[in-house]
């Protein structure tokens, strides 16, 4: 389903692996657009 395969290339990128790094170790993500 489509909304799968787009959840599946966002948890890819660098920022989803930062964003639930931050989450994980409770201090603000830095993003870098990618």
């Amino acid at each position: 389903d489509l909304e799968r395969d787009y959840q599946r290339l966002a948890g890819r990128s660098a920022d989803y692996r930062e964003g639930v790094s931050a989450f994980l170790a409770k201090r603000p993500p830095h993003f870098s657009g990618k």
